[in-house]
């Protein structure tokens, strides 16, 4: 539980100009084949669990939510911070 909350911490304290980036993966609307191309060291099972995830539940209102899908943690989410973003969304987004 400490580990999840400092790695909370660590997403909510990141500096908003370290995270900018010129082509970000919108992980609301990637395909399996933009998400396995355009992020470091994702595995086409861990793609798949976002796709999933994305169509069980809706949009991710935030980064932190990938923790949510099966096979996702900060050991991905942190490499790859600066290359994915959520697009527009709102909690209202989620089924």
């Amino acid at each position: 539980m400490l580990k999840k909350a400092s790695f909370i911490l660590l997403l909510a304290t990141t500096p908003v100009l370290a995270l900018a980036a010129v082509n970000q993966v919108d992980i609301n609307t990637a395909s399996k084949q933009e998400l396995l191309k355009d992020l470091t060291n994702i595995t086409p099972k861990q793609a798949d669990a976002i796709l999933q995830y994305r169509k069980k539940h809706g949009a991710f209102v935030s980064l932190h939510d990938l923790t949510f899908a099966k096979g996702i943690g900060r050991d991905f989410i942190l490499p790859n911070y600066d290359k994915m973003t959520v697009g527009k969304v709102s909690a209202a987004d989620r089924k």
